[in-house]
């Protein structure tokens, strides 16, 4: 679903241990032309609404599909570091026009 709207998804994982079952780690790398991911320039912690809403659907439902397996796996949601900065237009991240 997400490559047909136009983002690149890459999945990662690695082996657990005796405590643990492992690593994944998903990375969002390309974005669509008309999608805004920081809202400042210099710093990459500051999300725009939408994107962070992006990160919590994708962990919502991750998280939905281990709970039947009864793992102890840890997860990571974040876009690469080559997702660069767009300025954002005025009015894109309302949630009244979402």
């Amino acid at each position: 679903m997400l490559k047909s709207k136009g983002f690149t998804l890459s999945i990662s994982t690695s082996k657990g241990s005796y405590w643990n079952d492992g690593r994944m780690n998903f990375q969002i790398k390309k974005i669509p032309s008309n999608f805004y991911v920081w809202t400042h320039e210099y710093s990459k912690y500051n999300k725009t609404e939408k994107s962070q809403k992006l990160l919590n659907t994708i962990r919502d439902r991750v998280r939905n599909l281990l709970l039947s397996t009864d793992l102890d796996i840890d997860l990571n949601f974040d876009y690469h570091k080559d997702v660069r900065y767009k300025p954002i237009p005025e009015g894109w991240d309302d949630e009244r026009n979402s």
